[in-house]
């Protein structure tokens, strides 16, 4: 849809064109209009316009002079100029700049629409222009750490791939690691920190400990630097391709590695007054079981940092000195429904959560206590949603809520999951009916609106702003749910309420041209006409000799 501005001193020739355009098939357009310059710059000031269609020449602010108001805050909306003049110094002024059109109105609606697609076209060009790609890449390499890291940090929560993607990611992120080949892992926690350090101050003790890593870690090797929350640190560290060759390889980097962790803590605390405790993994670990090793590495360090500052381990195994982990992997899956429930992704919810179901029963021996755990994290995370969007009641008219709260209503863990599906089943259900009423009132609601007030302005930006809607979004929706076009409903709707007052009432021309929102009586008519294939005034005629034939056969 292109949003269109018709800017002219004369009503009727706004008028006309503005009839011209709501029956415009080659193009969606929503229509504004103005009389003046200044009443343009106040549309434009408050709303995106694509293409304004004006006079030069026009009194207190000319078309030029818009112009030049345009091209200094709006620089790719396109101006076509309309006037009865054919001087070369208008034209010349208008034609230098880009995205301007000229044309006499003496060519006719016909060769003013063809600009307008025209124009149109350019509009979606400039999107494809190479300039608007070079500027695109330059935003890309400016974001690529971050995108780097954000991609890395999915890993590591347990996101999977394979590894045709994996290679792929890597490839457009430019991450200086090899997605086919191991890696180990360096967890540091920062501990000690002042409590009152702001955001600016936090992130410049994390890159300087970034900066000491990358001077005292061992040469010939890649290790990457992830910053994983306010406190922990993680470095993803991999040996070059020709170096991998040798058979002690993977030794020799742990045995480095933890020499520049001891060096890498001195220097922080005694230069930065930073205390760091360091964890490294006992192995090299492919990328499938990088998630996996980094939960544990995390839970180890906040298990055995306690009171001490600077702690520096080596774990001889994932899992050393680790309190029972049954079920580190779906964890993280469990964090996902809550973002899946909100958003009302469905299926993602459901497999998700048969997924978990189906990691539940491959892990052997499973404590209670864990299963428990998984069982109420979605018991609770569902009931929170039920509360927070008012469904109690309706769900409790279809199924008891006292199943979800009290495990031990279930038969078996098979039938808690049946359960449990059944029941989100139900709240998407809900969510999405209420979402369709929604917009079905919504609807009902605009209609009701444009019938009480086919005297104002009803264009669609207007009613999209009243009703909170995206316009484009609105249109959409009111075809939808309606069946026809947003500005045929309100053309249907003025040409009925003007049959009613022309058959019915004793009005003029120009209070019925009022009363549906037509500015002169003279675009009325021509609205009329168009919409009924029969003036106004001859519309009236043949309802009053309708009336008279009827009452004279009645008498």
């Amino acid at each position: 849809m292109y949003k269109l501005l018709i800017v002219d001193d004369e009503p009727d020739v706004v008028n006309g064109l503005c009839a011209y355009f709501e029956d415009f098939d080659e193009l969606e357009l929503d229509i504004y209009t103005a009389y003046s310059g200044y009443e343009a710059l106040d549309i434009l000031n408050d709303t995106r316009i694509d293409i304004i269609l004006s006079d030069i020449l026009m009194p207190g602010m000319t078309g030029l002079e818009l112009l030049e108001k345009v091209r200094a805050n709006w620089p790719h909306c396109c101006v076509i100029f309309l006037t009865g003049h054919d001087e070369f110094s208008y034209v010349y002024t208008a034609i230098r700049y880009e995205y301007v059109y000229y044309l006499l109105k003496t060519e006719g609606f016909h060769a003013i629409g063809k600009t307008l697609v025209k124009a149109a076209a350019q509009i979606e060009n400039h999107l494809k222009m190479s300039e608007l790609l070079k500027k695109s890449e330059e935003y890309m390499e400016t974001a690529l750490p971050f995108m780097q890291k954000d991609y890395l940090a999915n890993l590591l929560n347990g996101d999977e791939d394979n590894a045709a993607d994996r290679s792929r990611q890597f490839k457009e992120l430019k991450i200086p690691l090899d997605w086919n080949r191991p890696v180990l892992l360096l967890l540091g926690r920062m501990t000690g920190l002042d409590g009152n350090l702001s955001s600016y101050e936090r992130s410049r003790l994390i890159f300087a400990v970034q900066a000491v890593a990358e001077e005292y870690f061992p040469k010939g090797i890649h290790a990457f630097f992830l910053p994983i929350d306010r406190y922990l640190l993680l470095w993803i560290i991999q040996p070059g391709e020709e170096e991998e060759k040798s058979g002690e390889l993977w030794q020799h980097i742990k045995n480095q590695t933890k020499s520049s962790a001891e060096v890498i803590q001195n220097i922080c605390l005694d230069q930065l007054n930073l205390s760091i405790s360091f964890i490294l993994d006992c192995d090299k670990a492919a990328w499938e079981e990088v998630s996996q090793r980094y939960s544990s590495l995390k839970t180890l360090i906040h298990y055995h940092l306690g009171p001490e500052s600077e702690l520096l381990l080596m774990t001889r195994s994932p899992e050393m000195g680790l309190p029972q982990q049954d079920f580190i992997y779906g964890y993280r899956k469990l964090k996902s429904l809550e973002t899946y429930l909100e958003s009302l992704q469905r299926d993602e919810f459901l497999n998700t959560l048969l997924e978990i179901y189906e990691n539940l029963k491959k892990t052997d021996n499973l404590s209670r206590n864990a299963l428990l755990e998984v069982y109420y994290t979605v018991a609770l995370t569902i009931l929170g949603y039920i509360n927070r969007y008012g469904l109690t009641e309706k769900i409790s008219y279809h199924t008891g809520l006292d199943k979800l709260i009290r495990i031990e209503e279930h038969a078996s863990w098979q039938d808690a999951m049946e359960y449990l599906i059944g029941l989100v089943n139900m709240i998407f259900d809900f969510r999405e009916q209420d979402s369709r009423k929604y917009s079905v009132s919504s609807i009902d609601a605009i209609i009701l609106y444009i019938n009480e007030h086919l005297n104002e302005d009803l264009s669609l930006a207007k009613m999209a702003d009243r009703f909170h809607f995206n316009s484009s979004y609105l249109s959409r929706l009111f075809k939808r749910e309606t069946g026809i076009n947003f500005q045929t409903y309100i053309n249907e709707a003025r040409l009925e309420k003007a049959k009613q007052l022309l058959k019915n009432t004793d009005m003029k021309i120009y209070e019925i041209a009022n009363a549906i929102g037509c500015e002169t009586p003279s675009y009325f008519t021509q609205f009329f006409k168009r919409n009924a294939n029969i003036s106004p005034m001859k519309y009236r005629e043949i309802h009053l000799m309708r009336k008279s034939v009827k009452k004279t056969k009645q008498q």
